[in-house]
């Protein structure tokens, strides 16, 4: 049972509680008032340092051992450390231990005057959990040999560092039978047995040896644009929405991005203008997370992902797009993937909701289309017609459409009529869905080209007067997560929509005539349906995962083997 709850609370960590200049301060009622938390990068200078010297770890035994599954081990310390100098003779020390990174809050120190000794008092806290009430705090812990475990040395209230002629840096008073480590802190009744307990690892005789430092760095006085960052994101577990702020800078043909990962969301790569399009070359050094990090672009050839500079295209709307790989690697020679992102998308402002305005004329209409469905709401070989009600509303040119899409009646996409043509910007945002328990997915109405999955910039249909109609003419349109590849919830083929005369208001008539809707395309953006009809193409299925919204509107991820 402890193991468990050290483990949920290993990964539960970085929830941290309100937030303010660095500083999170937990609110539930039983948290002490001296309670606090760096939990941003202070203000100074960053150092970055590898790792090496003793690590203590209590592990599961190899033979079942009911009375004592556990043992110790004694192992070698791996990964980064960060340091920030600050003024006034401040030190801050990230992860001061190797193992549990999540737990990534800072500890203050002061350097000596001399610059040689770091001293850190201890008691600091690195981590705090709301779900939990716990928090981690730094200590030094003793062995002891009859419990063959490590207890709090509650007599010692500070450590000291060296810092050598060459920057190198060393934790001193430490050994096997004297570590480093982290304890909990339970703040309510709840996990009160697990108070001061040690967090099974901890550190001896640590030696931290400065890295060559290549990040890309700003330069100053160069004005920064915010920018709306979204994508799709892999991190080994499955996928997950990522949007986030970030900022893009120009100075003359160089371009600097940030904000496109979670874990050094401050880091830049930089690139160039190619017309009207930017290029990031691939295996910039973002920094370190526990590890050193890597910004590498990628695209497949064949089974293979190789390495390619990453190019985000301009779409004509203040925004650009890029449908290859964006990964964050702990090499930069070679993939060692932590986690990546396909379909990178930045905006200059932030995904809205269409709404018609109030002065718009409403009138009813039924739409027709094609989609590839059974009856359990799976991929199918058959191609089925399917139609229900939309509301549309014209004020002038601008045409807006209500209802397009039956699982979501209520979202609004905007067109602008001309000649006879209506055309549809694309990716316009719809919404949201929650997929599984993946989290909540943006969604946004695109379209695409039917023979290779490329997203395309704008859908168009033309009135055609003998059937009163407006026909689609140039691509087939998806519900997707995503604005710059295909990874749809849902996909409709030859739509065509026009007046549908109705008794009474369209509120009451907007239940579909038919319910049935399902992707099928891949994560990767391939389609793996395998059926066909006079105006698609679709490729026999391709072993992965693909996003399925089923009969009753659920939606989910589905392994075809």
């Amino acid at each position: 049972m402890k193991q468990i709850i050290l483990l949920l609370f290993a990964l539960m960590a970085s929830s941290l509680g309100s937030v303010c200049d660095g500083f999170a301060v937990a609110t539930a009622q039983d948290v002490p008032d001296d309670f606090s938390l760096i939990d941003s990068q202070p203000e100074g200078e960053l150092r970055i340092y590898t790792r090496s010297g003793g690590l203590i770890r209590e592990v599961e035994k190899d033979i079942v051992d009911d009375e004592d599954p556990y043992e110790l081990k004694v192992l070698t310390q791996d990964g980064t450390l960060n340091i920030v100098f600050a003024a006034a003779n401040k030190v801050y020390i990230q992860q001061p231990t190797s193992w549990l990174t999540l737990y990534d809050g800072w500890v203050e120190g002061t350097l000596s005057a001399d610059g040689t000794t770091i001293t850190v008092q201890l008691g600091q806290y690195t981590a705090y959990t709301r779900s939990f009430n716990m928090a981690t705090q730094l200590w030094l812990f003793n062995y002891v040999e009859e419990l063959d475990s490590y207890v709090r040395d509650e007599e010692t209230t500070e450590i000291t560092y060296t810092i050598d002629p060459d920057g190198t840096i060393r934790l001193n008073g430490t050994s096997q039978t004297h570590i480093l480590g982290l304890c909990q802190r339970a703040f309510g009744e709840t996990f009160d047995y697990l108070d001061y307990e040690w967090l099974q690892d901890g550190d001896f005789e640590s030696v931290y040896t400065p890295v060559p430092d290549d990040r890309v760095v700003l330069p100053p006085g160069l004005e920064q644009q915010e920018i709306y960052f979204h994508t799709v994101m892999f991190d080994g577990f499955g996928l997950a929405p990522f949007n986030r702020t970030g900022h893009l800078a120009f100075d003359g043909d160089d371009v600097y991005l940030n904000g496109f990962n979670s874990f050094l969301p401050n880091a830049w790569i930089k690139g160039h203008r190619d017309g009207d399009n930017l290029v990031f070359p691939s295996d910039q050094f973002l920094g370190s997370y526990g590890d050193l990090l890597y910004f590498k672009g990628g695209t497949m050839q064949g089974q293979n992902l190789v390495s390619v500079d990453l190019v985000f295209t301009y779409n004509g709307r203040d925004a650009y797009s890029c449908p290859d790989y964006l990964v964050l690697s702990t090499a930069q020679e070679e993939f060692k993937i932590v986690n990546y992102g396909t379909g990178a998308y930045f905006s200059f402002s932030p995904d809205q909701l269409v709404t018609p305005p109030d002065q718009a004329e409403c009138t009813a209409y039924k739409a027709q289309y094609q989609w590839i469905f059974d009856e359990e709401g799976e991929q199918s070989s058959d191609i089925v017609a399917g139609e229900h009600l939309m509301n549309v509303c014209q004020d002038g040119d601008d045409f807006y459409a209500q209802g397009f899409w039956q699982p979501m009646p209520e979202a609004w996409i905007k067109g602008t009529l001309t000649d006879g043509k209506l055309t549809f910007n694309t990716p316009q945002y719809i919404g949201e869905v929650e997929i599984d328990d993946d989290g909540f997915f943006p969604l946004f109405f695109t379209a695409f080209d039917a023979q290779d999955g490329t997203l395309l910039n704008e859908v168009s249909f033309t009135y055609n007067a003998e059937t009163d109609r407006y026909e689609q003419q140039s691509a087939p349109i998806s519900i997707g997560i995503n604005k710059a590849v295909l990874l749809s919830v849902s996909n409709v083929y030859d739509l065509a929509f026009g007046p549908y005369v109705v008794p009474t208001s369209i509120t009451s008539h907007l239940s579909p005539l038919t319910s049935h809707l399902s992707a099928t395309y891949d994560l990767q953006g391939r389609l793996v349906s395998h059926s066909s009809s006079p105006t698609t193409h679709h490729p026999s299925p391709q072993k992965g995962i693909i996003i399925v919204r089923g009969a009753d509107g659920s939606v989910r991820k589905q392994v075809v083997r």
